[in-house]
């Protein structure tokens, strides 16, 4: 296995291309700009760049797939707090930035993870 793959053989991209076809069913394109996507804003390029780095330091741990959803709110819980005590204790930009992308990853996990459960669990009509 090479470093860009992960335990079940895809690539980060075949796994973020698999995320995004999970979820564009179910995305309200209503309210987008008639004219396409807008490139994304420089803020929000430098969050998803440290999201990518904080996630890239856990590669090594078993994959969130296999957590529940249950699980990983708990997760996502603690880590909100972090991210308040860092606020309260006056850290760092850099540091408070770190602990928004600890709960950012965590709510991605658990968007991921539901998306592909949904179709298993959701009412028939």
């Amino acid at each position: 296995m090479n470093s860009n793959e992960h335990e079940d053989g895809a690539t980060q991209e075949q796994r973020d291309q698999a995320f995004r076809d999970l979820l564009t069913p179910y995305i309200d394109k209503s309210s987008g700009d008639e004219d396409g996507p807008r490139p994304p804003r420089p803020a929000l390029v430098t969050f998803a760049e440290e999201m990518e780095r904080k996630m890239a330091l856990n590669d090594d741990k078993p994959s969130f797939r296999l957590e529940s959803t249950n699980a990983l709110l708990q997760k996502l819980r603690m880590e909100v707090r972090e991210l308040e005590d860092a606020i309260k204790m006056v850290e760092t930009p850099a540091r408070v930035l770190e602990e928004a992308a600890d709960v950012a990853n965590f709510a991605y996990m658990i968007a991921e993870l539901y998306a592909q459960v949904y179709d298993m669990v959701k009412p028939r009509t």
